[in-house]
């Protein structure tokens, strides 16, 4: 029901922006006309002149609105529902349907002047009669069926974004007051453990892994806390689905390196840590997933950098290098 009122508080506030200036022209057109439609009758009354008036900016308003329902629902039919953007009154063709209102508003007034009864026959009329009513009726449900009708893809839309964010403000709950922010996508199930622009004063632990491991469509994080030791990693590496993982902690030694990089699906590894040696690279597990790794804080000569190449070809390395 959220995305409903949602959807339906947007199309009234787009239907007021563009029924006020509808109004605002047809209603002096619409006294002109009135006032021309009188000129050649007798005399009329002035509540009669003022309620040909009204009417004629009601019928100069409602046909603008008509004719842009009518637009709008063979948009629809046609498959482009966007060609108004996400409401159901949009800026594109609002221009013309506005100076619509007060041609027809004009004229409808004249027409209605020049056939109203004369000051000496104008009897009262009931307020409401049940023709009245049953129109009111036929109205409110072609509106109520053109907004069903037109509106329904971005009902489904609309549902969709408000589970996504309220899906996101849940996660950036969970995993905010360590110092990450929460990246999800409305169209995927995916999330992403980013660090944050800034964190709180919060530090990630092992234990903190753990919440991360039991957490479902994890496909990145970023670790950036000297808490986390080779302990950590091991339970982060009961996990699936992560794609990515950076590691910036000096307690991190090849032990960890070697937990984290079995990682099923894994692809890329960033590490950042000073107990990380040549000789625990060349010994990674293989792993048909990773493919690129960078190492920072390690700086290699030429030919050890060339050693690690050859001893593991099957995956691309960034490690600073010297002659």
């Amino acid at each position: 029901m959220a995305a409903f009122w949602d959807v339906l508080l947007t199309d009234a506030k787009a239907a007021i922006f563009l029924v006020a200036p509808m109004m605002l022209l047809a209603l002096p057109a619409s006294a002109i006309g009135a006032l021309v439609g009188a000129r050649g009758k007798g005399a009329v009354l002035r509540g009669q002149l003022l309620r040909m008036v009204g009417r004629g900016v009601v019928v100069g308003t409602g046909a603008a609105l008509v004719l842009s329902m009518i637009v709008q629902v063979s948009l629809t039919a046609e498959g482009l529902p966007l060609v108004f953007g996400r409401r159901a009154f949009g800026e594109q063709g609002s221009l013309p349907l506005i100076f619509v209102s007060p041609a027809v508003a004009f004229l409808g007034a004249y027409l209605m002047t020049r056939r109203s009864p004369s000051a000496t026959n104008d009897r009262p009329r009931r307020r409401y009669t049940l023709r009245q009513l049953f129109v009111g009726q036929v109205i409110v449900g072609v509106l109520l069926g053109w907004w069903t009708y037109t509106r329904r893809n971005e009902l489904g839309q609309r549902r969709m974004e408000l589970g996504w964010q309220a899906r996101e403000e849940s996660l950036n709950a969970m995993f905010a007051p360590y110092g990450w922010y929460v990246k999800t996508w409305h169209d995927k199930s995916d999330i992403g453990l980013w660090e944050h622009p800034n964190p709180h004063p919060k530090v990630v632990t092992n234990a903190t892994l753990d919440l991360v491991a039991r957490q479902e469509n994890i496909v990145e994080v970023c670790i950036k806390s000297d808490a986390v030791t080779d302990d950590g990693l091991r339970r982060l590496a009961t996990t699936k689905g992560i794609k990515l993982v950076e590691i910036v902690s000096s307690q991190v030694t090849d032990d960890g390196i070697h937990a984290v990089s079995r990682l099923p699906g894994l692809e890329t590894l960033v590490i950042d840590s000073p107990h990380v040696t040549l000789d625990g690279l060349k010994r990674m597990p293989q792993s048909k997933s990773l493919q690129w790794v960078q190492v920072r804080r390690l700086i290699l000569t030429r030919d050890e950098y060339f050693d690690l190449v050859n001893a593991r070809p099957d995956v691309g390395w960034s490690i600073e290098w010297k002659e």
